[in-house]
């Protein structure tokens, strides 16, 4: 048996060298090459270790002068659906989508609460369609830092509106060159938010947000304050919050990671609001653009981490649980006269509160019979 090594037609390298073909239409056409050189389909089959049926096929469609005739043809069919979106459903999804960058799965709860059903993959091909993907601004590469909560206050306090508040200061540099600081307060159970922009970041301000802070709900019942380390949050803040009776917990130095609501919070304002309408040249134009932005954060945007309700919407139904919303006012109390290493844990019924405490060495009395 010969084993075709060239190739015999004259000028066909240059044919494949111009055509720029594939490599399984190189393979064939070296089938090609075989039975032009007065072999069978037979002796091609087990030359090639290829079915016959196969060789047979693309014989039929080979053509000497067009090598390109053994590259596959496309199997796209010749008609498509296409994607037909009413008017009105796309101006919608403009709407909501264009101030703040809303994602998919929020515009299409958003939707169904106003009676239309759309698919998620939709939405998506639709905000490419119409050119509203978010473009971030390109920033300097920063180290990712992971997140972990580690306050220990207790469960029963920071599930409840103000138990539990987040603060932190987020240096801002306007575009004409004026230095602003946007202080930041969450609360852990609504995640409702509250923000105002001062012009030094001083523990002074920090007492005068306070007070701005207490004069709306949830944060007027505020029962812990969660900060890191800054001097802002010491000094005139701490002498303020002893005479509030609220109690201040820390996280550990250079510890970002162990403050990781209020710090997501922040980098929501600013992809959603800085990255899409930009500063303004003024602490009090900054001040009015944040307001807005609050009362749709607070009453509009839905979260992942409140199964897609709002804030406002939370805040209501952790109200009407009346034993939810009291607090005893004997907790703080008990909390700073127990001795040291005592577990302490309080149980709510109604308006009466029981404190079962019990020493370490007790617990482990009882472990040991």
């Amino acid at each position: 048996m010969q084993i075709v090594t060239k190739l015999p037609i004259k000028g066909l390298h240059r044919l494949i060298r111009d055509a720029n073909l594939s490599i399984q239409a190189q393979k064939r056409l070296t089938w090609m090459d075989f039975l032009d050189s007065s072999h069978t389909f037979a002796e091609t089959s087990r030359h090639f270790f290829e079915p016959e049926s196969t060789i047979r096929f693309w014989r039929k469609r080979y053509n000497r002068y067009k090598p390109n005739s053994l590259v596959n043809h496309t199997s796209r069919p010749h008609h498509t659906r296409a994607l037909y979106v009413p008017s009105c459903v796309l101006e919608k999804i403009k709407e909501i989508r264009k101030p703040y960058c809303v994602g998919k799965v929020k515009l299409q709860d958003e939707l169904r609460e106003q009676g239309i059903i759309i698919g998620q993959s939709k939405i998506q091909k639709l905000i490419g369609m119409m050119n509203l993907k978010c473009h971030k601004k390109i920033r300097k590469h920063v180290k990712r830092q992971n997140r972990k909560h580690m306050y220990t206050v207790p469960k029963e306090v920071y599930k409840r509106p103000g138990g539990l508040v987040y603060l932190d200061v987020k240096h801002l540099l306007l575009p004409g060159g004026l230095k602003a600081c946007q202080f930041v307060a969450l609360d852990h159970s609504t995640r409702y938010l509250a923000t105002k922009v001062f012009s030094r970041i001083t523990s002074r301000s920090t007492v005068e947000f306070l007070g701005y802070l207490q004069k709306q709900e949830p944060f007027t019942t505020i029962k812990y304050i969660g900060t890191d380390n800054g001097s802002e949050f010491l000094g005139e803040f701490e002498k303020a919050l002893k005479e509030k009776q609220v109690l201040h917990v820390f996280s550990s130095p250079r510890s970002p990671k162990q403050n990781p609501f209020v710090e997501r919070v922040i980098r929501t304002i600013i992809d959603e609001l800085y990255s899409q309408q930009g500063l303004a040249t003024t602490r009090e134009g900054l001040n009015d653009k944040l307001q807005r932005y609050v009362i749709y954060y607070n009453t509009k945007r839905r979260h992942f981490g409140l199964n897609l309700l709002t804030p406002q919407r939370k805040l209501e139904m952790l109200q009407l649980d009346s034993a939810f919303y009291c607090f005893p006012q004997e907790v703080p109390n008990q909390y700073m006269n127990l001795p040291k290493n005592t577990l302490c844990y309080t149980i709510t019924y109604g308006n009466t509160t029981r404190n079962n405490s019990r020493s370490v060495k007790d617990r482990r009395k009882d472990q040991r019979v």
